[in-house]
């Protein structure tokens, strides 16, 4: 997995969003959203909802699609055989991750997709409220309540309209509460009661339809284009209630080694829809498969929450509703970008020899002497200085990486002091072979131990002497210079 942090990447998002705003708001502006409510399966048939469909309703999502920005189209050489998958990047408990009886499949397969690109792009694994969506969508009231059904596009309109954050699953309340949702109900958590501190500000997400009308190996290398840059597809499909009935025993009685194959209910009669997120392939052995992330939890032949879909399938296949076609198979893609995140601080741990020297970071008087265990300082580059009388002033770049403690120990340099002066005054004196920039009189702190000194001086003759300095003792030369000639 590579985690991505490059401009690149969020320049390509904004300008899909700007194109996205031009190209969808008509669509959007002309839908009244609240007043759509997708009806569910009474769950006698099946124990897992599915979202039931008007005829405006299917016409409107169509219009959608048509007026949707599409994906860029795979045109380079036929991808290679692979067996790839995204599902470590989604932090999820397959139990957990169980709808229940609302029919919010739509929700989770984009929250799945959020997720993953929360942990690709800026290396931030964490599970996301579902709940938090449900209980602000509408305000969770009873009409058009998420668990009626919707559609992925709502996900990201919300999301940059409204919510235009992510929160915790961990945050207060934020866990999942609409298990046992039942028709004509509120969402089981009010969003006032939902924490949301701590989140993750989000910049935009921008719903992106893949192009899979141009036959199926062009469809396959399209959706596996995605997969191989690290971007699950959200896969939203209709079938008939023969074709529901063979996927809910295919789901509880078959393993999660087996495949499932729409391509028999082309064609057939409408009967409800259901999303799920693709998060990987395998097309290295006899029968090519996509890995898919259901929101139906787990059971002891699905320990993963997974299901196998023909790769090899009918991309054009149709769905009837009362004579007009629709597409069977729906392919969308995120791209979301999420505000960077801080980098965790961490902690500076200072010695020094001798002790009690003054800590100075960034050019900062903390308040602190040595030894001392900084805390909870910024990640990046800093400076240190340490100031101790009768000691050279040290200074030192340092680096603090998240949630580390760097330490630093420092032997201080003890001060002795030369006082120099001549007469003439005026004389440049040179310490060890080099300028001190000073000129007599003049007191110069220097490292205790043996030293040369040189004046210079135009007109006279050059002085040159060798001198001891002792820690914490002015040591003073005088000389009168001799003229020269």
């Amino acid at each position: 997995m590579i985690v991505r942090t490059g401009l690149y990447r969020f320049i390509l998002i904004l300008a899909l969003f700007l194109v996205s705003a031009i190209l969808i708001s008509p669509v959007i502006a002309a839908d009244n959203i609240s007043a759509q409510v997708i009806n569910l399966s009474d769950n006698t048939d099946f124990d897992r909802p599915v979202m039931h469909f008007t005829s405006e309703e299917l016409r409107e999502y169509a219009l959608y699609q048509e007026n949707m920005p599409m994906a860029n189209a795979y045109e380079g050489d036929m991808l290679p055989l692979a067996n790839r998958s995204l599902l470590s990047a989604v932090p999820y408990i397959g139990k957990d991750r169980d709808q229940g009886y609302c029919g919010n499949c739509w929700v989770w397969a984009p929250t799945g997709a959020l997720e993953i690109a929360h942990t690709i792009n800026n290396n931030v694994s964490d599970r996301l409220s579902v709940q938090y969506f449900n209980s602000n969508w509408h305000n969770g009231t009873a009409v058009g309540n998420a668990c009626n059904g919707g559609w992925s596009y709502w996900v990201a309109e919300f999301y940059n309209s409204t919510l235009q954050k992510a929160i915790p699953w961990s945050n207060s309340n934020a866990s999942y509460a609409d298990y046992y949702y039942t028709s004509g109900n509120s969402s089981g958590i009010p969003a006032s009661s939902i924490s949301s501190s701590p989140h993750y500000p989000i910049m935009t997400v921008i719903d992106t339809s893949l192009d899979t009308s141009h036959g199926q190996a062009h469809a396959i290398q399209n959706l596996k284009a995605q997969i191989n840059a690290d971007i699950p597809v959200i896969y939203s499909y209709y079938l008939p209630k023969d074709g529901w009935t063979d996927f809910y025993s295919f789901w509880k009685n078959q393993t999660e080694s087996d495949i499932w194959n729409p391509d028999p209910y082309s064609g057939g009669e409408i009967w409800g829809g259901h999303a799920v997120l693709i998060v990987g392939y395998d097309d290295t052995g006899s029968t090519p498969y996509w890995t898919v992330l259901n929101s139906w939890g787990t059971n002891d032949i699905r320990p993963n929450g997974l299901f196998r879909l023909k790769m090899d399938l009918d991309y054009n296949g149709t769905a009837v509703e009362n004579g007009t076609p629709y597409s069977a198979n729906m392919f969308e893609i995120f791209n979301t970008a999420f505000v960077p995140p801080e980098p965790a601080p961490g902690d500076l741990t200072v010695n020094s020899k001798p002790s009690q020297a003054s800590i100075w970071i960034d050019d900062l008087n903390t308040g602190y002497q040595t030894p001392m265990i900084i805390k909870n300082i910024s990640s990046g580059d800093h400076s240190l200085k340490l100031l101790k009388p009768g000691y050279f002033e040290y200074e030192e770049p340092f680096t603090i990486s998240p949630d580390q403690n760097t330490r630093i120990s420092i032997s201080l340099t003890q001060i002795g002091v030369l006082s120099v002066s001549s007469i003439p005054s005026g004389a440049a004196i040179w310490i060890d072979g080099s300028d001190s920039g000073k000129t007599t009189s003049a007191t110069i702190p220097l490292i205790p131990g043996a030293h040369k000194l040189k004046l210079l001086k135009s007109g006279f003759t050059d002085y040159s002497t060798e001198f001891t300095v002792q820690p914490w003792i002015s040591t003073t030369l005088y000389k009168e210079l001799n003229q020269t000639g």
